[in-house]
């Protein structure tokens, strides 16, 4: 499944490359995360500044577009939570990810006019699917032991938005919300007496962006 979607990225950027090459701008991320699972272990805590690294391109729709574009990247992401209080066991996960943005920026009405726009300053928002694929669990033992053990895919949705300088820098910020259920053979007992599962992901990263 990895190999397939490593294929899919690829066939991508070379088709986006094909017809707008001169225009694909490439970039590194790295980001600060705060990070948890719903509905699992027993205390669950938020992990804190859990870091994420990775490469991007941000490619327009068209050649007669400047506002919106397609930004996928491939990012290298620590996340998990800690079953805290008395247990306070680690239960990190680290992922690669595979976020599939449409990004849009729009015009800068805090600066004056004469420091918005495309060379100064901009706002942007972004939007898309993502797909992470485990390669590594801290207390993976234990964690399928107690809880029966994250699932090897984690797919969610993001939403974010930040500021762009001159298209050089960028800072924002994103928030992914899992849509999959990662412990499959971990249940939560509800109050009207039902079993249910409900163990997504929950991720708010703060990011910056450089391009090269």
């Amino acid at each position: 499944m990895i190999k397939n979607l490593q294929i899919f990225y690829v066939v991508i950027l070379f088709l986006s490359f094909s017809t707008l090459k001169s225009q694909v701008k490439f970039g590194v991320k790295g980001s600060l995360q705060f990070t948890n699972i719903r509905n699992v272990h027993k205390h669950s805590d938020t992990r804190i500044f859990a870091p994420a690294v990775g490469l991007f391109a941000q490619i327009p729709f068209n050649d007669f577009n400047d506002s919106w574009f397609f930004k996928p990247e491939i990012v290298y992401s620590e996340q998990g939570e800690k079953d805290g209080k008395d247990i306070n066991v680690k239960f990190y996960q680290t992922y690669i990810n595979i976020p599939l943005m449409v990004k849009y920026y729009f015009g800068d009405f805090i600066f004056p006019p004469c420091c918005r726009g495309k060379e100064t300053h901009e706002f942007f928002i972004e939007a898309g699917p993502q797909v992470g694929y485990l390669i590594h669990e801290k207390n993976k033992h234990r964690d399928k032991k107690w809880y029966g053990g994250a699932s090897k895919f984690d797919i969610s949705a993001g939403l974010g938005g930040g500021i762009s300088f001159a298209r050089k820098h960028e800072i924002g910020i994103r928030y992914n919300w899992g849509l999959n259920n990662i412990y499959d053979n971990n249940k939560v007992y509800s109050k009207n007496g039902k079993w249910f599962k409900s163990h997504n992901t929950s991720n708010l990263g703060v990011s910056y962006f450089y391009f090269f």
